[in-house]
């Protein structure tokens, strides 16, 4: 997701600790955390 956006690089703690690139899918399955359609959002 991020380097979609052209992010090549993130950093801190805000929603977890350090998780490895697998472990991210499940992170979101579980958490309350909602992925968002940025330019749907916009219009």
């Amino acid at each position: 997701m991020l380097l979609a956006d052209g992010c090549e690089y993130g950093q801190g703690f805000l929603f977890s600790r350090p998780l490895s690139g697998a472990r991210i899918p499940e992170y979101i399955r579980r958490s309350h955390l909602s992925l968002v359609d940025w330019e749907s959002a916009a219009n």
